[in-house]
């Protein structure tokens, strides 16, 4: 009995205000610019919840729909063309996804496959800002970067000291071997010289995210220990 009747006073207040507000206590002045408001000290919101299945079962969809995902534990709102997740684990923003100097890995050239020592360079030592460089020729430095779900990458853009070196950007895929010949490559992305205001490779077409795939940036280094990597970011956008 208790549900019909907030069910039917509800439906009172709809009937008569433009502007609806529900309080545990005594409700305060709604704000001007919400159409329906809750106020609590001691009680949150409750969204659905239900699991990944059920949720990628809805059907029909709308953009600005919210549930929470008790399989994944995380709060999604579908996009107008996705569900999106409010719970992000990438560094950065919801424009950018941020790559430190510490995310890349080194590796030799020439094929020979085995990874290089890295070495953090304190480019001033007044205020200890820091950068990557390698411990060997011919090597590179080499970053992988996972795309959030329901976003797509259009750009990245790397800063260092070198005006000569260059990066490169492929899209992997964790099912196969990535291949990182530039030629006849279909995963090849694009190219720039590094420089100090930051070089940038921006995308033909913006790469989606699935399942599998992700962005592998590789810095060339032609002389060890003489030029220095600060990072970049990726650039993203919802799908």
């Amino acid at each position: 009995m208790k549900t019909y009747l907030s069910v039917f006073f509800f439906a009172i207040a709809l009937s008569l205000s433009a502007q609806v507000v529900v309080s545990d206590g005594t409700p305060a002045t709604i704000h001007d610019s919400a159409v329906f408001e809750l106020q609590s000290t001691s009680k949150g919101f409750l969204a659905p919840k239900m699991t990944t299945a059920e949720r990628e079962a809805i059907s029909p969809l709308t953009a600005g729909l919210l549930v929470f995902d008790i399989t994944l534990n995380k709060f999604y709102v579908y996009s107008g063309t996705a569900w999106v997740t409010s719970a992000s684990n990438w560094l950065g923003s919801t424009s950018r996804i941020k790559l430190l100097p510490n995310d890349f890995v080194g590796t030799l050239g020439g094929g020979k496959g085995d990874k290089t020592a890295l070495s953090l360079y304190d480019d001033d030592a007044d205020d200890d800002s820091y950068s990557m460089t390698t411990s060997e020729n011919s090597s590179y430095l080499v970053a992988f970067v996972a795309l959030p779900t329901g976003y797509k990458a259009t750009s990245v853009k790397i800063y260092g000291t070198s005006t000569s070196e260059s990066f490169y950007v492929f899209e992997g895929d964790i099912t196969t071997t990535s291949n990182l010949e530039v030629s006849g490559n279909d995963d090849y992305l694009g190219s720039a010289t590094i420089t100090t205001s930051g070089g940038t490779v921006t995308f033909a077409s913006a790469i989606s995210s699935t399942d599998t795939n992700y962005l592998i940036v590789a810095v060339s280094f032609t002389t060890k220990g003489t030029d220095q990597l600060y990072g970049g970011y990726v650039s993203i956008e919802p799908i």
